[in-house]
């Protein structure tokens, strides 16, 4: 009996120290533009030390559920959240004879990554970029949704989690 409760313990104690995760809940939601449901839109949690970050894809009707690294689910906290909807990417076909050289490719591709991130200042400077030349078009990735949304230093968009049911965003075309 005396080992059974000292396994008990050791099982207990060793996972609360291997740290088995932080509590987590299932959120769910909506996000409506102007009343209408948003299709195909990516929900981005951040909490607000940033430490934190959870996201999902709405479906046809607008809904989402959140999952994190460890899986579904995210950790109680308050949010900024922000909403983006990318035209879906078309990639244009590929000529073997104008890609011959793909350090070419590669160096464009660093160049347009160094415009995203400043390295200097260590963060993000928007969203990031489609592969120049290939999928995207113009080469300039820009939210369907009003741009206010798409940045944390921007959205009004603030959530506590956990809530007291599905969480409702309202987007509006008009929002500064």
């Amino acid at each position: 009996m005396k080992n059974i409760i000292r396994l008990g313990f050791v099982l207990v104690v060793g996972g609360a120290l291997s740290g088995c995760g932080e509590r987590r809940v299932p959120v769910e939601g909506e996000v409506t533009l102007n009343g209408q449901p948003v299709a195909r839109a990516t929900v981005t949690f951040t909490s607000e030390d940033g430490s934190k970050v959870f996201s999902g894809l709405t479906d046809e009707s607008g809904k989402f559920t959140l999952s994190g690294p460890a899986g579904p689910g995210a950790a109680p906290g308050s949010y900024k959240v922000t909403v983006v909807k990318y035209a879906p990417a078309v990639a244009a076909p590929i000529n073997p004879a104008e890609e011959s050289d793909p350090s070419k490719m590669s160096k464009d591709y660093v160049s347009q990554m160094k415009k995203f991130a400043d390295m200097k200042k260590g963060g993000a400077a928007g969203p990031m970029p489609p592969m120049p030349g290939k999928a995207g078009g113009s080469g300039s990735a820009q939210s369907e949704l009003p741009e206010v949304y798409a940045r944390l230093e921007t959205t009004p968009l603030r959530v506590t989690i956990p809530s007291s049911g599905p969480i409702k965003l309202e987007l509006q075309k008009s929002a500064r």
